[in-house]
Order: C-alpha cells, then sequence, then structure tokens
C-alpha cells in the first residue's frame, strides 16, 4: 500500500542524462567500429628497392598467418635454388679474375673450366625438374669446401652483389642439387628469385581480412607500382641494411642504400599516403652485424663516426629515414627485423597488423 501512495521512481537527474547519453554514444561508436573491421579489407603494400627481402616478409605472412606453404609448392622452388646454387659459385670463378688471387689446388682450374663451360647447359636442362649431373656437383662441393682462393674471393661478394643466401646453399650443395630434393621451410625462405609479376595474399586475423601486395623493387617495375596506390591503408617499407657496402645491379654507381633513401622520400611525400600508416623495416639486421666487423661503415658514409658499435650504426641508419619525414603530424614505426627468423617476424607481425588497425580507425575518426 505504501509503495501505491509514493513515487515509483526518482526522474533522472541532469548529469545522468548526460551520462546515459554519452554510455549510448560509445556503444553507438564501438558498434559502429566492430561493424566497419569486419567489413573492411585492409590493403598493405610492401614497397623497397630490389633484393630488400620484401617476397620473403610476404612468404613469413603465410607461414604466421595461412597455412604456410605446402611440399607440392614448395617443389616449385627447386630450379630457383639450383640456380641460386649453381649461379653463385659460377659468379666467384668469374669475379676470380678481378683480384690477384690464383687458384692454389690443382684440380680447382679444371674444375672452374668445366662449370664455366656446363653452366648453362646444366641450367637449361628440363627447367621445371632440373638434373644436375654428379660430376658438376663434385666440382661446386671441391671448389667451396677445398680451394682457398674461392674463399678469398666470397669475402669480397659486396662487391659484385653476391646473392645473401650463397653460403647457405653451397654450405648443402650435395642436399640442394640431388635429383629427389624438396625445398624445406628455410630454403624456400632463403631463395633468391627476381619478382616479375605482382604478387598478392590474403590473410586473415581476429576475421579482419589483410591484403598483401608485394610490387617488386627493380627499377623496370617501379613504373608500375602507381597502379596499386588507391585505398592503401598501409605501406611496410623495407630497407636492407646489409646492403649499405654494395652498389645497385642496375646503376653500379648508386649506393643501395642511397637509391632507398631517395625511393623513401618520394613515397613518404606522396599526397595520397598523407593519412596512410607508414611502417619501416630496416632488415637483414643479422647479416648486418657479422658485416660491421669486416666492413666499416665510414668507407661508404664517411660522416658517421661510431665504428663497428652496432646500436650506433642502427641509429645511424634508422634516423636518416626518419629525418626525411617532413610532416610532424605523420609517424613513422620503425622495427628491426630478421625476414628468416619465424620467431621473431611474429613478434613484429603482431605489432604491425594492430598498427594498420589502430591508424585505419583513427583516420576514419573512430579512435
Amino acid at each position: 500500500m505504501g509503495l501505491c501512495q509514493g513515487r515509483l521512481y526518482d526522474p533522472p537527474t541532469k548529469d545522468e542524462i548526460r551520462r546515459n547519453k554519452e554510455i549510448n554514444s560509445l556503444i553507438k561508436k564501438e558498434r559502429k567500429q566492430i561493424k566497419r573491421e569486419l567489413s573492411s579489407t585492409y590493403k598493405i603494400l610492401l614497397l623497397g628497392p630490389a633484393d630488400a627481402g620484401k617476397s620473403t616478409v610476404l612468404k613469413q605472412f603465410r607461414y604466421i598467418y595461412s597455412n604456410g606453404i605446402g611440399e607440392e609448392e614448395r617443389k616449385t622452388y627447386r630450379p630457383s635454388i639450383i640456380w641460386n646454387t649453381v649461379e653463385s659459385m659460377h659468379q666467384m670463378i668469374e669475379a676470380l679474375n678481378q683480384y690477384p688471387y690464383t687458384y692454389e689446388m690443382e684440380e680447382s682450374e679444371n674444375y672452374s673450366r668445366f662449370i664455366s663451360k656446363e653452366i648453362y647447359n646444366v641450367l637449361n636442362d628440363d627447367q621445371e625438374n632440373p638434373k644436375v649431373p654428379k660430376e658438376f656437383i663434385k666440382a661446386i662441393r671441391f671448389l667451396w669446401n677445398k680451394e682457398p682462393a674461392i674463399k678469398k674471393v666470397f669475402k669480397k661478394r659486396n662487391e659484385y652483389n653476391l646473392i645473401d643466401s650463397a653460403e647457405y646453399f653451397l654450405n648443402d650443395v650435395e642436399r640442394v642439387l640431388a635429383d629427389d630434393y624438396i625445398p624445406t621451410k628455410d630454403d624456400v625462405l632463403l631463395c633468391r628469385s627476381m619478382t616479375k609479376k605482382i604478387q598478392e595474399v590474403d590473410i586473415v586475423i581476429t576475421r579482419i581480412t589483410y591484403r598483401i601486395y608485394d610490387v617488386g623493387g627493380h627499377k623496370s617495375l617501379r613504373c608500375q607500382w602507381a597502379d596499386y596506390f588507391d585505398d592503401v591503408t598501409a605501406i611496410i617499407f623495407i630497407v636492407s641494411l646489409s646492403s649499405y657496402d654494395q652498389n645497385m645491379v642496375e646503376n653500379p654507381e648508386m649506393n643501395q642504400i642511397n637509391d632507398a633513401l631517395g625511393l623513401f622520400q618520394t613515397i613518404i611525400r606522396l599526397p595520397q599516403f598523407e593519412a596512410t600508416s607508414l611502417i619501416l623495416f630496416l632488415s637483414k639486421i643479422d647479416l648486418f652485424k657479422n658485416k660491421l666487423k669486416n666492413s666499416p661503415i665510414e668507407n661508404f658514409f664517411p660522416d658517421y663516426q661510431g665504428g663497428q658499435d652496432y646500436t650506433k650504426a642502427i641509429t645511424y641508419f634508422g634516423g636518416k629515414f626518419i629525418s626525411l619525414n617532413k610532416n610532424q603530424d605523420k609517424q613513422i614505426y620503425t622495427h628491426l627485423t630478421w625476414a628468416t627468423d619465424t620467431n621473431s617476424m611474429k613478434v613484429v607481425f603482431g605489432v604491425v597488423t594492430e598498427t594498420v588497425r589502430m591508424g585505419n580507425l583513427k583516420s576514419a575518426g573512430l579512435y
């Protein structure tokens, strides 16, 4: 009875009405955010100069977030890996003529002539399923393991752009040149082949699709980049730090890092990327760290004063790229990467995908 005589509830105060409106607004915003995320495909471009490791990063995305690369697809890498191995030895034999080195082992001269004479017959034999003669494998194995002149010219590899994975494959020459060879995951990650066409991979992370494009890095392919510049959510720009002592194949007078700096500057100043998240991968840090001991940075960048100190060297090159950003409102997210190390790349990718997601929401006014 007492309840019937009084009010069932007190009317809300102004503060309560205001708080309710704020809560309802947040709920609507969160629903809009969730709806946007679930209906979105985030477009990511992998950009950077040739040989920076873009294709390796794309392979790692597949290994970490999709079904990886199965055996049948791994088999398709066999011809490229054979080419990597055989051509690396041939390149060193040819480079030997540029240096005051002579063969020290009695058999080396004949083996080197044999390889130079037969290499293109070997590489052109059934390109889908090549067979490497046992005598050819024996010649490569002997020169690599026993000839001091080859080891000496290998140490000069930055001067003639020997591929980074040459040592890896030559150390295992009998396995990778065997008739029944099936490439492993590491072999595929280390395989070097020129990106001749645009590669595209879709990965799904917590119900969000990331469409990742590798558009190549050679000068002949850069003219195609603009076709992919529309509606880009994020750019991952990849530069190989270990290339600081190497010149470009296409332009022997241009240092590879300086080429990367010019390319990076062009990209960050394009108006269509003003609101695009920009992520910088300083790649191949494992090779870079090893090079510091034998190839002084100051020989190629005279203003560098950090000696062999790894941290100072990283800071120096990272600073060169970051200083090119003249937009105070634009943040560049920098990561040190070792693209062939899946565990470290998994950590980096986790941060990157969250950066991309939050940057996209921020540009849409939802965060």
